[in-house]
């Protein structure tokens, strides 16, 4: 373990991180304010594979896996690829980090919406809605970021 004077640990207090790195990790985190983490998934894709698939010209794979409010945000973009890949690797991360054993998950289940701030959440329907309220899930973190060859997206669900 890193000495707690050179590590940085993250204190949950109503809702809010607060950075202390002079503070031991049990003095830091009354026992009511620890949240446990149930699940984490990353996923990475390339963006020419999905701006290859989006040009087939059918809207097979937009209507499958992209909500309608997901597929107007990626078309008022200026390189929609760039996020449609992004969401497509947030709907696989998500099913990564979700244990749900006998779902066959469908990725338009898991939407990619935004915050009042712009931020990026998941919103879950159906079968990966209810796997996640049988696991206990109370929270889940989303992080996107693309280039213009790549797109990643990682999720931590927390209970």
């Amino acid at each position: 373990m890193i000495p707690p004077r050179f590590g940085i640990y993250v204190v949950f207090e109503r809702e809010a991180a607060v950075m202390n790195p002079c503070v031991s990790l049990p003095e830091a985190l009354p026992p009511q304010a620890t949240a446990a983490i149930l699940g984490i998934g990353t996923d990475l894709l390339e963006v020419s594979r999905m701006k290859r698939e989006l040009s087939k010209g059918s809207a097979g794979l937009k209507e499958e896996v992209f909500t309608p409010s997901e597929i107007a945000y990626c078309e008022g973009k200026r390189y929609p690829a760039r996020h449609f890949a992004a969401r497509f690797a947030a709907k696989e991360a998500l099913v990564k980090a979700l244990p749900a054993p006998g779902v066959a998950p469908r990725l338009r289940d898991v939407e990619v919406a935004l915050t009042e701030l712009g931020a990026p959440r998941l919103v879950l329907h159906g079968a990966l809605r209810n796997a996640a309220n049988r696991l206990g899930v109370k929270k889940i973190l989303v992080s996107l970021s693309h280039t213009d060859g790549l797109a990643t997206a990682s999720v931590v669900l927390e209970g």
